[in-house]
């Protein structure tokens, strides 16, 4: 940067190529945007400054990105002209030919069947059930798979099979922390003692992994490529892979990858390496294993392009891509259970399935920038933004500091529970929607009751329902006012409840009012209801946000109302059982009092959550980069 500013004055006509790889990493400016002045300039992280003065510095720079993962990129603010939108093209690579990618890895479409021939999972992919530390049986299985397949290389190296068979690995991958990676070396290294290699111990369950997993699996793939027709003529093989495993010169079995300071250093190109291969972090992104064979894995991320990236065990596997195995957990803890949260589990399999099809629909959706018909304009993402689609929703598409210019153009929220938090505490705009609310009370037709709700071992509330018809709902939630950060938190599901991102085929809502024991006052709504419980509930932070309305047991009780997929609608019993009705969402309604205001006679805010019935649109959402003059759609904090 220095050179370039003492040479500044004789830069402006030197043609520059600036080649970016993992474009969508550090070069992504992941500072919040703040409301400024066109005269402030705008924050930026460090490598994202670096670029922007480089390329001010080179007026005729050309700058090209390069990752696997580009859904960062297309999220980078596209009127901001000092930053690198890919405004002008984006290209997407074909997938060579000898490439085992996510294709021929996964089922990303429904299998025929689930035998080997028809189903990649089943050929494959192995499930971990077993808790952390707990999973030795399928540790055990997974090494027992790997010394087998070492066998088996060295076996078609003999025959004079065409293929690469200088490295052999497998990889751990359970977690990002170093102290963690130390113990699960030292845990690998018993199990492999403890295996019994060296003794012949090992070799009933290996003749059984050779009939019952390599030799069907290798038959209904890739049955050109040879094995032993029985377990006796592997042995001398298996000796052979054992010691190059265990060569004492090369290091133990285990070699331990990341930024410690005990950490292995393996050279690829230098030495043969077969290798178990413990890691975190810096096996995420851009470091090749090579000769990966056997994975196993088990870390949880909390973005869908950071899990894209850990996928190791796509590549090239010449002579062997009937030998590879990916062991991975099916429910693994995302999030341990506190007193406000409960644990949140992942099933690794299905996030990394769902985000190998977001994938698989990103690129596609790239075909439109691609070279144009004579005759045809040529439409660069600046003309359209490119769409990302979510088919794991559990998971965002990036960090939540790269989503800072996205939103939601289409998400299903049918069968889903939407809690808004973002209401507002102004007493002009909550005085309207009291009035907003008496009018859709008024509405209905059929009146409002007080009814009993409950669910089994837990005591029956009671509480004031009603049905009102969805064009009533729609009025009112069109209505409402929540604050002025409403939009980040409610425009997607506005626009769901709306009918803007396809018929939602809601027919109408039941309302329901709960009695509250921790109401300390009443009110009343519309023309109709008296005495309906306020409670207090406490605002958070600088958007005075309300996250706790109601108690687990009424989204429990009224959950089967729109959920009519359930196999029986348990808790919905006596005069409940009559509203139950195919296409009716549920909205619970609460009338909130702040908990720090000591008034008796506080404002009240009308609050609510809302369970949308089902319906037979896409359930992936779809989003894109947002343009200036419309606000942000994806609370990112």
């Amino acid at each position: 940067m220095k050179d370039l500013r003492r040479a500044k004055d004789n830069l402006d006509e030197v043609p520059t190529l600036i080649i970016d790889d993992e474009s969508d990493q550090a070069s992504i400016n992941t500072a919040r945007p703040k409301t400024q002045s066109k005269k402030e300039a705008q924050e930026r992280t460090a490598i994202n400054d670096h670029i922007v003065k480089i390329l001010e510095l080179l007026p005729r720079a050309q700058f090209v990105g390069y990752t696997a993962t580009a859904v960062a990129n297309v999220f980078i603010n596209p009127d901001d002209p000092q930053d690198v939108f890919p405004g002008d093209f984006i290209i997407s690579l074909k997938e060579p030919v000898e490439y085992f990618g996510a294709s021929t890895f996964h089922d990303l479409d429904e299998p025929a069947s689930t035998s080997f021939a028809d189903s990649n999972d089943a050929a494959f992919v192995r499930d971990i059930r077993s808790k952390i530390n707990e999973d030795d049986a399928e540790l055990r299985k997974a090494i027992d798979l790997f010394v087998l397949s070492a066998a088996v290389k060295l076996y078609r190296r003999a025959r004079g099979v065409v293929g690469d068979f200088t490295h052999h690995t497998m990889l751990i991958h359970m977690s990002h922390l170093q102290k963690e990676h130390k113990a699960i070396r030292d845990r690998v290294n018993k199990l492999w003692v403890s295996n019994q290699y060296f003794t012949g111990g090992a070799y009933a369950r290996l003749k059984q992994l050779l009939e019952d997993d390599i030799r069907p699996v290798n038959s209904a793939r890739e049955p050109h490529l040879p094995l032993p027709v029985d377990f006796e003529e592997l042995k001398p093989f298996l000796h052979q892979a054992i010691q190059l495993i265990d060569d004492t010169k090369a290091g133990e079995p285990v070699r331990m990858i990341n930024g410690d300071d005990e950490a292995d250093i393996l050279d690829f190109d230098t030495s043969s390496v077969w290798k178990i291969i413990v890691g975190g972090t810096k096996l995420s992104r851009g470091y090749t294993v090579e000769g990966l064979t056997i994975s196993y894995f088990r870390r949880t991320v909390r973005a869908q392009d950071s899990l894209l990236q850990m996928g190791r065990w796509f590549g090239y596997r010449p002579g062997y891509g009937d030998l590879r195995r990916l062991f991975i957990g099916r429910e693994e803890i995302l999030r341990k259970e506190t007193k406000t949260k409960p644990a949140l589990t992942i099933d690794l399999l299905e996030a990394f399935k769902g985000t190998c099809r977001a994938e698989r629909s990103f690129r596609e959706s790239l075909a439109m920038y691609a070279t144009p018909q004579p005759g045809q304009p040529r439409v660069t993402p600046r003309d359209i933004a490119p769409i990302v689609e979510l088919y794991f929703p559990d998971l965002p598409p990036v960090a939540r500091n790269r989503m800072w210019n996205a939103e939601v153009i289409s998400e299903n929220w049918g069968r889903r529970w939407i809690q808004p938090t973002f209401f507002s505490d102004d007493a002009t705009a909550n005085s309207g929607n009291l009035e907003r609310l008496g009018s859709l009370v008024d509405s209905s037709s059929s009146g409002f009751s007080t009814v009993s709700f409950g669910v089994p071992g837990a005591t029956p509330f009671s509480a004031v329902a009603g049905v009102v018809t969805n064009a009533d709902f729609e009025a009112f939630i069109s209505a409402f006012e929540f604050s002025t950060d409403s939009a980040r938190c409610f425009g997607a599901q506005l626009g769901f409840l709306t009918g803007c991102h396809g018929p939602h085929e809601i027919d109408d809502w039941l309302v329901v009012f709960p009695r509250l024991a921790t109401a300390g006052r009443t009110t009343t709504i519309g023309k109709v209801l008296d005495y309906i419980d306020v409670v207090k509930r406490k605002r958070t932070g600088a958007a005075r946000r309300i996250n706790a309305l109601g108690a687990s047991v009424h989204r429990s009780a009224v959950l089967p109302i729109s959920r009519r997929d359930l196999p029986s609608p348990h808790g919905i019993t006596g005069a409940a059982a009559g509203f139950l009705s195919p296409n009716r969402g549920v909205a619970l309604m609460y009338l909130v009092a702040d908990k720090d205001d000591p008034n008796p006679g506080a404002a009240i805010a009308p609050t609510f959550e809302l369970f949308p019935s089902g319906n037979s649109l896409p359930v992936a959402p779809k989003l894109r980069v947002r343009r200036v003059g419309l606000p942000p759609v994806i609370d990112a904090e």
